[in-house]
Protein backbone atom coordinates (compact mmCIF):
# COMPACT_ATOMS: atom_id res chain seq x y z
CA UNK A 1 0.00 0.00 0.00
CA UNK A 2 2.97 2.10 0.86
CA UNK A 3 4.35 1.99 -2.72
CA UNK A 4 0.98 2.26 -4.19
CA UNK A 5 0.42 5.46 -2.44
CA UNK A 6 3.45 6.89 -3.45
CA UNK A 7 3.52 5.62 -7.02
CA UNK A 8 -0.07 7.49 -6.49
CA UNK A 9 1.95 10.62 -6.54
CA UNK A 10 4.65 10.45 -8.33
CA UNK A 11 1.92 9.78 -11.26
CA UNK A 12 -0.05 13.24 -10.28
CA UNK A 13 2.95 14.98 -10.29
CA UNK A 14 4.31 13.64 -13.75
CA UNK A 15 1.14 14.51 -15.10
CA UNK A 16 0.51 18.20 -14.20
CA UNK A 17 4.53 18.39 -15.51
CA UNK A 18 3.14 17.33 -18.73
CA UNK A 19 0.22 19.79 -18.51
CA UNK A 20 2.46 22.44 -17.66
CA UNK A 21 4.73 21.86 -20.56
CA UNK A 22 2.17 21.38 -23.00
CA UNK A 23 0.58 25.15 -21.51
CA UNK A 24 3.92 26.50 -21.34
CA UNK A 25 4.21 26.07 -25.32
CA UNK A 26 0.38 27.79 -25.72
CA UNK A 27 2.04 30.57 -23.19
CA UNK A 28 5.34 30.96 -25.41
CA UNK A 29 2.94 31.05 -28.87
CA UNK A 30 0.99 34.20 -27.22
CA UNK A 31 4.27 35.63 -26.64
CA UNK A 32 4.13 37.34 -30.07
CA UNK A 33 0.72 38.32 -29.35
CA UNK A 34 1.65 40.54 -26.18
CA UNK A 35 4.93 41.94 -27.46
CA UNK A 36 2.39 44.01 -29.97
CA UNK A 37 1.03 45.50 -27.41
CA UNK A 38 4.25 45.96 -24.91
CA UNK A 39 4.66 49.29 -25.60
CA UNK A 40 0.92 50.30 -24.77
CA UNK A 41 1.15 47.72 -21.41
CA UNK A 42 4.44 49.39 -20.82
CA UNK A 43 3.31 52.67 -20.28
CA UNK A 44 -0.09 51.70 -17.34
CA UNK A 45 1.34 48.61 -15.63
CA UNK A 46 4.40 46.73 -15.15
CA UNK A 47 5.33 44.58 -18.50
CA UNK A 48 7.46 42.08 -16.40
CA UNK A 49 4.57 41.56 -13.85
CA UNK A 50 2.55 41.23 -16.77
CA UNK A 51 4.74 38.13 -18.23
CA UNK A 52 4.99 36.60 -15.21
CA UNK A 53 1.15 36.27 -14.73
CA UNK A 54 0.42 38.95 -12.62
CA UNK A 55 -1.68 41.34 -13.96
CA UNK A 56 -5.18 40.58 -15.88
CA UNK A 57 -6.59 43.99 -16.39
CA UNK A 58 -5.13 47.39 -17.25
CA UNK A 59 -6.30 49.80 -14.60
CA UNK A 60 -9.85 51.09 -14.26
CA UNK A 61 -8.68 54.61 -15.05
CA UNK A 62 -7.16 53.15 -18.07
CA UNK A 63 -9.93 51.52 -19.44
CA UNK A 64 -11.79 54.23 -18.89
CA UNK A 65 -10.26 56.15 -22.10
CA UNK A 66 -12.29 53.63 -24.30
CA UNK A 67 -9.74 53.87 -26.90
CA UNK A 68 -9.58 51.33 -29.54
CA UNK A 69 -6.06 50.12 -28.59
CA UNK A 70 -6.36 49.79 -24.96
CA UNK A 71 -9.19 48.13 -25.39
CA UNK A 72 -6.90 45.66 -27.70
CA UNK A 73 -4.48 45.68 -25.47
CA UNK A 74 -6.65 45.20 -22.39
CA UNK A 75 -8.11 41.84 -24.21
CA UNK A 76 -4.67 40.61 -25.14
CA UNK A 77 -3.18 40.88 -21.73
CA UNK A 78 -6.54 38.96 -20.25
CA UNK A 79 -5.92 35.78 -22.76
CA UNK A 80 -2.31 35.69 -21.42
CA UNK A 81 -3.10 35.63 -18.01
CA UNK A 82 -5.82 33.42 -18.39
CA UNK A 83 -3.47 31.09 -20.55
CA UNK A 84 -0.58 31.24 -17.19
CA UNK A 85 -2.95 30.64 -14.63
CA UNK A 86 -3.22 26.95 -15.24
CA UNK A 87 0.60 26.66 -15.00
CA UNK A 88 0.69 28.77 -11.23
CA UNK A 89 -2.18 26.54 -10.26
CA UNK A 90 -0.50 23.41 -11.48
CA UNK A 91 2.63 24.40 -9.94
CA UNK A 92 1.46 24.91 -6.82
CA UNK A 93 -0.51 21.62 -6.45
CA UNK A 94 2.78 20.07 -7.71
CA UNK A 95 3.84 21.63 -4.24
CA UNK A 96 1.70 20.17 -2.19
CA UNK A 97 1.69 16.57 -3.77
CA UNK A 98 5.77 17.20 -3.00
CA UNK A 99 4.30 17.66 0.88
CA UNK A 100 2.12 14.70 0.82
CA UNK A 101 5.71 12.47 0.37
CA UNK A 102 6.35 10.88 3.36
CA UNK A 103 8.46 7.98 5.17
CA UNK A 104 7.29 4.66 5.80
CA UNK A 105 7.24 4.98 9.30
CA UNK A 106 4.89 8.30 8.75
CA UNK A 107 3.01 6.20 6.80
CA UNK A 108 2.72 2.81 9.23
CA UNK A 109 1.90 5.57 11.87
CA UNK A 110 -0.81 7.36 10.35
CA UNK A 111 -2.87 4.13 9.03
CA UNK A 112 -2.40 2.52 11.91
CA UNK A 113 -4.06 5.35 13.92
CA UNK A 114 -6.68 5.94 10.96
CA UNK A 115 -7.31 1.82 11.45
CA UNK A 116 -7.98 2.51 14.90
CA UNK A 117 -10.70 5.00 14.69
CA UNK A 118 -12.42 3.02 12.30
CA UNK A 119 -12.23 0.10 14.54
CA UNK A 120 -13.66 2.11 17.24
CA UNK A 121 -16.26 3.56 15.45
CA UNK A 122 -17.07 0.63 13.87
CA UNK A 123 -17.48 -1.39 17.49
CA UNK A 124 -19.00 1.60 19.14
CA UNK A 125 -21.83 2.61 16.94
CA UNK A 126 -22.54 -0.39 14.57
CA UNK A 127 -22.71 1.87 11.93
CA UNK A 128 -21.19 1.29 8.54
CA UNK A 129 -17.69 3.06 7.58
CA UNK A 130 -18.01 4.51 3.96
CA UNK A 131 -14.66 5.28 2.01
CA UNK A 132 -15.20 6.14 -2.19
CA UNK A 133 -12.17 3.95 -2.44
CA UNK A 134 -12.04 1.27 -0.36
CA UNK A 135 -15.96 0.62 -0.08
CA UNK A 136 -17.87 0.27 3.21
CA UNK A 137 -16.96 -1.82 6.06
CA UNK A 138 -19.84 -2.96 8.44
CA UNK A 139 -19.60 -5.39 11.88
CA UNK A 140 -22.55 -7.81 11.60
CA UNK A 141 -23.62 -10.24 14.78
CA UNK A 142 -23.89 -13.91 14.09
CA UNK A 143 -25.97 -16.18 16.10
CA UNK A 144 -23.68 -18.44 17.29
CA UNK A 145 -23.58 -21.58 19.19
CA UNK A 146 -19.84 -22.43 19.39
CA UNK A 147 -17.01 -20.50 21.70
CA UNK A 148 -14.70 -18.67 20.40
CA UNK A 149 -11.27 -17.34 20.91
CA UNK A 150 -10.60 -13.85 22.94
CA UNK A 151 -7.68 -12.97 21.12
CA UNK A 152 -6.96 -9.62 23.64
CA UNK A 153 -6.59 -12.17 27.13
CA UNK A 154 -5.63 -15.17 25.08
CA UNK A 155 -2.34 -13.06 23.69
CA UNK A 156 -1.96 -11.65 27.70
CA UNK A 157 -1.29 -15.09 28.99
CA UNK A 158 0.69 -15.81 25.98
CA UNK A 159 3.13 -13.28 26.82
CA UNK A 160 2.83 -13.92 31.04
CA UNK A 161 3.54 -17.56 29.94
CA UNK A 162 7.06 -16.64 27.73
CA UNK A 163 8.06 -14.25 30.68
CA UNK A 164 7.92 -16.94 32.90
CA UNK A 165 10.21 -19.43 30.84
CA UNK A 166 6.98 -21.73 30.27
CA UNK A 167 6.00 -23.00 26.33
CA UNK A 168 2.60 -21.98 25.34
CA UNK A 169 0.39 -24.75 23.88
CA UNK A 170 1.43 -25.24 20.50
CA UNK A 171 -0.40 -28.31 18.78
CA UNK A 172 2.07 -29.06 16.52
CA UNK A 173 4.94 -29.08 18.68
CA UNK A 174 2.93 -31.58 20.72
CA UNK A 175 2.51 -34.12 18.07
CA UNK A 176 6.14 -33.61 17.12
CA UNK A 177 7.58 -34.53 20.98
CA UNK A 178 5.04 -37.41 21.10
CA UNK A 179 6.14 -39.14 17.89
CA UNK A 180 9.61 -38.84 19.36
CA UNK A 181 8.26 -40.34 22.51
CA UNK A 182 9.20 -37.02 24.33
CA UNK A 183 7.80 -34.98 26.98
CA UNK A 184 5.71 -31.99 25.93
CA UNK A 185 5.24 -29.18 28.54
CA UNK A 186 3.38 -26.34 26.25
CA UNK A 187 0.73 -24.86 28.60
CA UNK A 188 -2.72 -23.84 27.01
CA UNK A 189 -3.05 -19.94 26.89
CA UNK A 190 -6.06 -19.56 25.08
CA UNK A 191 -8.95 -18.01 26.65
CA UNK A 192 -12.60 -18.19 25.10
CA UNK A 193 -16.03 -17.65 25.44
CA UNK A 194 -19.02 -15.18 24.21
CA UNK A 195 -20.92 -18.41 23.11
CA UNK A 196 -24.15 -16.10 22.25
CA UNK A 197 -23.02 -14.90 19.29
CA UNK A 198 -19.68 -13.36 16.79
CA UNK A 199 -19.09 -9.92 15.39
CA UNK A 200 -17.97 -10.81 11.63
CA UNK A 201 -16.08 -7.75 9.31
CA UNK A 202 -18.59 -7.79 6.08
CA UNK A 203 -16.35 -5.58 3.38
CA UNK A 204 -17.82 -4.42 0.19
CA UNK A 205 -16.36 -2.51 -2.92
CA UNK A 206 -17.91 -0.90 -5.97
CA UNK A 207 -17.48 -2.87 -9.25
CA UNK A 208 -16.34 0.51 -10.22
CA UNK A 209 -13.73 0.41 -8.13
CA UNK A 210 -12.25 -3.01 -9.05
CA UNK A 211 -12.16 -1.85 -12.70
CA UNK A 212 -10.48 1.06 -12.15
CA UNK A 213 -8.10 -0.27 -9.53
CA UNK A 214 -6.96 -3.30 -11.83
CA UNK A 215 -8.92 -4.57 -15.07
CA UNK A 216 -7.28 -8.34 -14.17
CA UNK A 217 -8.53 -8.54 -10.86
CA UNK A 218 -11.38 -10.19 -10.71
CA UNK A 219 -11.36 -11.45 -7.07
CA UNK A 220 -10.26 -9.68 -3.50
CA UNK A 221 -10.02 -11.18 -0.39
CA UNK A 222 -10.36 -9.01 2.83
CA UNK A 223 -8.00 -9.82 5.94
CA UNK A 224 -9.23 -8.05 9.45
CA UNK A 225 -6.05 -7.45 11.02
CA UNK A 226 -4.83 -8.75 14.28
CA UNK A 227 -2.83 -6.19 15.52
CA UNK A 228 -2.48 -4.35 18.51
CA UNK A 229 -4.46 -1.37 16.51
CA UNK A 230 -6.56 -4.05 14.44
CA UNK A 231 -10.00 -4.58 13.80
CA UNK A 232 -9.86 -7.80 15.20
CA UNK A 233 -8.60 -6.31 18.53
CA UNK A 234 -10.91 -4.27 18.85
CA UNK A 235 -14.02 -6.63 18.42
CA UNK A 236 -12.00 -9.07 21.08
CA UNK A 237 -12.17 -5.95 23.41
CA UNK A 238 -15.73 -5.22 22.50
CA UNK A 239 -16.71 -8.97 24.56
CA UNK A 240 -17.41 -8.17 27.70
CA UNK A 241 -20.51 -8.50 30.58
CA UNK A 242 -21.88 -5.63 29.15
CA UNK A 243 -21.78 -6.50 25.36
CA UNK A 244 -25.14 -6.43 23.73
CA UNK A 245 -25.46 -7.22 20.19
CA UNK A 246 -29.14 -5.23 19.16
CA UNK A 247 -27.18 -2.40 17.59
CA UNK A 248 -24.80 -4.93 14.56
CA UNK A 249 -27.05 -6.18 12.08
CA UNK A 250 -28.06 -9.88 12.36
CA UNK A 251 -26.54 -12.05 9.97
Amino acid sequence: MYDLYNTSLLYQIEDKKKFIQLQTKKVEEYLTKMNEVASILSMYINYSDALNGKCKFLPDEVLAKNTTEIKYANMILKHYYELRQPIEIATSEIRQLKKQQISYSIYKEIISLHNKKVAKYLVDTGKTYENKYLGTLKLVYRENTNAVVNWNESNKNKKELIEKGLIPYKKEDEEKALANGEVYNGVKWLVTGYSTGLLVVKWTVPLIVKELLNKDIHDFKYIPARGHYGIMNAISNAYNDNFNGDKYQKI
